[in-house]
């Protein structure tokens, strides 16, 4: 067994236990489900469609945060909660679909980034408890704002020859460790770091393949670790998240299957209008 495959069963069999966690957490205290905020109906048809489009690399964060204040499903401080409890299960099965293939990411590479990343995240989750809602909100358009630039440097990188390296060492993957804690840190905000990180993998040197490898088969880590920390202080909204362990579930299975014939162009393009009405959303 490769070590990628074996960090994809360690996603997809963490995802399944802390399902299961949450599961029964809901079921206890069903009351608390009854009585959230939103209508379970129209809240699952949209994250179900969320989790379809976070397979072709938009950002769910992203997403979930406009869902949660248009429907005020939470509130500002316990947003960051939502996001990350809500793609716990979901992005587990896209990084597993993501990393069967052995070619696709150096086995050190991986590695080093994940326990980087690990380590952010574990630093932010703790943070971002003590952070009141405003400053989280502040916080999220700024890095948006760096996120935002950040993608449109990747679509003019994307535009010219593309690199091919599947591996990276010395100094190369001492930068990439260090964005990798970036990305855990800031994941734990509710702020994407998919754009980010791909932007940083191109620059270094990257192929395409081994980028995607990254943001979709390893960042989900964030959110495993977060969660640990997360999950215990039950500010997320029920309805939200056994929305996404069941429907966003299904749509993250149906939509991996289905990224490959996304064309690239078309792919930048909902990233950057998807992005640019978050930062108008926050914003207002």
């Amino acid at each position: 067994m490769t070590i990628q495959l074996a960090i994809g069963i360690l996603f997809l069999g963490s995802s399944v236990v802390y399902g299961a966690y949450m599961m029964r957490s809901i079921w206890t205290d069903r009351g608390w489900l009854a009585e959230a905020p939103g209508r379970f109906g129209t809240v699952f048809g949209l994250t179900t469609v969320i989790y379809f489009l976070c397979t072709i690399g938009v950002s769910d964060f992203l997403l979930n945060t406009i869902l949660c204040r248009r429907m005020h499903l939470a509130e500002p401080a316990a947003q960051p909660d939502c996001n990350i409890c809500a793609t716990i299960v979901p992005s587990g099965i896209i990084a597993f679909l993501y990393l069967r293939n052995a070619d696709a990411v150096d086995g050190m590479l991986l590695a080093v980034f994940i326990v980087c990343m690990v380590v952010g995240s574990l630093v932010g989750s703790r943070a971002v408890g003590r952070m009141e809602g405003e400053w989280i909100r502040k916080a999220m358009v700024i890095f948006l704002c760096v996120t935002l630039a950040a993608l449109i440097i990747k679509m003019i990188l994307s535009a010219g020859a593309a690199p091919t390296a599947t591996s990276l060492s010395g100094w190369k993957l001492a930068a990439i460790g260090a964005e990798a804690f970036c990305a855990g840190f800031i994941n734990m905000l509710g702020i994407p770091a998919k754009p980010l990180t791909a932007t940083v993998a191109l620059i270094l040197g990257l192929s395409p393949v081994t980028t995607l490898a990254i943001t979709l088969g390893a960042i989900p880590m964030s959110c495993v670790a977060g969660g640990i920390n997360v999950a215990p202080r039950k500010k997320y909204n029920p309805k939200l998240i056994l929305s996404a362990m069941t429907g966003g579930a299904a749509a993250a299975i149906i939509g991996s299957l289905l990224a490959i014939s996304i064309n690239a162009a078309l792919l930048n393009g909902i990233l950057l209008v998807v992005i640019a009405t978050a930062i108008i959303s926050l914003i207002k």
